[in-house]
């Protein structure tokens, strides 16, 4: 499969889509899209004008799809330099998360971050239900509590040292939950600071 099987599908102010047939939940996929947008850039206060251009999203509808046309096996990845975002979900707001903030931070720059901030705070910033932070389907607190309980809660050093060794569904929110703490007392300015530094 190529990209070039997609089809434009509609496109809004933040976003242009694309996907494999038209869909009669466009309008349901834009509204969550262009508030996940709107929640982003107010909850990292960002300035709307920074913005280069839109994202292309990509809704690939699988897996599979995802894995054909990116060689990534995975539901979404994020191509931040290019501001595209390919998913299995029509609503992927991790993968929106990594395309703004890394646009917003490391624009000027010609370096990655290191992947706990990254991935931490498209955690953070991603799936929410009823204002808490989801990750799997359960709160970030949930997944916290849980690690303890089972002595499988990595320390900084280890998340820091071994993040990619680490399994994803241990280093995701506990990297989220490492950005949390630094966002949340300290905000968003400290928090920018070492994103940009590491």
């Amino acid at each position: 499969m190529a990209k070039s099987k997609l089809i434009k599908l509609t496109e809004s102010k933040h976003f242009v889509f694309y996907g494999l047939r038209l869909s009669a939940k466009a309008d349901l996929q834009v509204r969550k899209c262009e508030n996940a947008y709107k929640r982003i850039i107010e909850t990292m206060q960002l300035n709307e004008t920074d913005k280069t251009s839109k994202i292309t999203y990509n809704f690939l509808e699988s897996k599979d799809n995802v894995k054909k046309i990116t060689g990534h096996n995975t539901f979404g990845r994020a191509d931040t330099y290019h501001s595209v975002v390919d998913s299995a979900y029509a609503y992927h707001p991790h993968e929106i998360a990594h395309v703004i903030v890394s646009n917003h931070y490391l624009l000027k720059q010609n370096k990655p971050t290191h992947k706990v901030f990254s991935e931490g705070q498209a955690v953070y910033n991603g799936w929410r239900k009823r204002g808490q932070i989801i990750w799997h389907n359960k709160s970030l607190q949930y997944w916290i509590k849980f690690f303890k309980k089972q002595s499988i809660l990595p320390n900084l050093k280890e998340l820091f040292n071994n993040f990619s060794s680490l399994e994803q569904k241990i280093s995701y929110p506990v990297s989220a939950n490492f950005v949390k703490f630094i966002l949340e007392p300290y905000g968003v300015a400290k928090f920018k600071d070492i994103y940009q530094s590491i």
